[in-house]
């Protein structure tokens, strides 16, 4: 079957599907990582899909990156395969990190140092790590296949610190997308899309759960299951211009999820975890790429910017809409909480500059490609609140891949 017919034909089969309004649902957050390149350019990159970037941000990258944007271009395009990707990531301020490793060395107390490193951030930032481990992810001539692990925990800020109730989790995900590239007389534009089979497990950290785990691991209590998400995505590359529209999860992925604890981990005979429905919620990207071409400096230094709109589909009155007010532990977010910008500029191919704005606050980090690999590094700030400038959240992400 004609590979555009059947791209058409799984949209249509997931736009079916309505959720109801008067569910209640439980929130599950987006497949996603900190992905150094990411965040460091203001968290969003659905107007420039680097490659291994596609896999989170716009499956029209699967296409590949054009390797020469001007007219008489014949439109070869350059992908990469990521034989292991190795990303961690530390939510709290990496400043007050620094200040902690020097009064280690001074010869105070470790034991003391750290708490009160903990606490600090608990009751100013909130505090969380988290590891994301890509295997064997090809993203070039149309095609995109990749295997991810992730595990973290996340402790959001609290006036309390020893209070705080956070969440453990991890993913198993399986990706698989196909984009295709329609040439026009004036611009080239490429749809592509994905799905996303995944196993996801959520272990939350109360102190009581916490105290019984130190003891035996195993009997904490895990909420664990199934989810398929659909994306879909585009681009029309107009000279040094592109132009993105995303639509993410599609439908909102639901999670088919079972309460069992740790030592029981595979058994999904026992009843669905509580009446709701964990859900992600479907979400649309709007994005512009600028990448100016300057022939007698690209060899030198090359710039692209981004700029992107991204916000969920909940509102009652829209297509699969939902009331946020049925929605827990889930906060709609305002318009400027929204916006995305960043850019990135890579030096004799081999070192990348990068900086951004993300929801407001500042973004930036630097990486260098080492021929049979990268190694890219990010420091950031993301909006926890309801609105931008209300609650920052300072963090830090790293990642070592081979890919070429």
């Amino acid at each position: 079957m004609n590979r555009k017919i059947i791209l058409l034909t799984i949209t249509v089969l997931v736009l079916f599907p309505s959720l109801g309004a008067e569910d209640s649902h439980t929130y599950i957050p987006s497949f996603g990582w900190y992905n150094p390149r990411i965040m460091a350019m203001g968290g969003e990159v659905s107007a420039d899909p680097d490659g291994f970037s596609a896999f989170v941000s716009n499956p029209a990258g699967f296409a590949g990156e054009k390797v020469d944007k001007s007219d008489e271009s014949d439109g070869e395009r350059k992908g990469d395969f990521t034989l292991l990707s190795l990303q961690a990531a530390m939510i709290a301020s990496p400043f007050r990190a620094v200040e902690m490793a020097g009064g280690m060395d001074d010869g105070s107390d470790p034991t003391a140092v750290m708490l009160d490193f903990v606490i600090d951030q608990l009751e100013t930032n909130g505090m969380g790590a988290k590891a994301d481990i890509a295997l064997a992810a090809y993203s070039a001539r149309g095609w995109g296949l990749g295997a991810f692990l992730s595990a973290g925990a996340l402790f959001p800020q609290s006036d309390l610190a020893l209070a705080t109730e956070g969440t453990a989790t991890a993913d198993m995900t399986l990706e698989i997308g196909y984009a295709h590239v329609f040439k026009t007389s004036f611009a080239d534009i490429v749809v592509g899309g994905d799905i996303r089979p995944a196993y996801r497990m959520i272990v939350p950290m109360t102190a009581d759960n916490i105290i019984n785990g130190v003891s035996d691991i195993t009997v904490l209590p895990s909420i664990s299951g199934f989810g398929v998400g659909l994306d879909l995505g585009a681009t029309l590359e107009w000279r040094e211009l592109t132009f993105a529209a995303v639509l993410r999860d599609l439908g909102h992925t639901r999670y088919y999820m079972y309460e069992v604890p740790l030592s029981g981990l595979g058994n999904f005979s026992s009843d669905v975890a509580v009446d709701t429905q964990y859900i992600t919620p479907m979400s649309l990207t709007l994005g512009v790429g600028y990448e100016p071409t300057i022939p007698a400096v690209d060899w030198l230094v090359k710039t692209t910017f981004v700029a992107s709109f991204k916000t969920d589909l909940l509102l009652n009155g829209l297509p699969f809409g939902i009331d946020p007010l049925n929605y827990y532990d889930y906060t709609q977010g305002s318009f400027w909480k929204s916006l995305h910008m960043g850019m990135e500029t890579k030096w004799i191919n081999l070192i990348y500059l990068r900086a951004g704005l993300n929801g407001g606050y500042f973004t930036a980090g630097t990486g260098i490609d080492f021929f049979i690999g990268e190694l890219n590094l990010a420091l950031f700030s993301t909006e926890t609140g309801r609105t931008a400038g209300q609650t920052s959240q300072l963090g830090a992400s790293l990642e070592l891949a081979f890919r070429w």
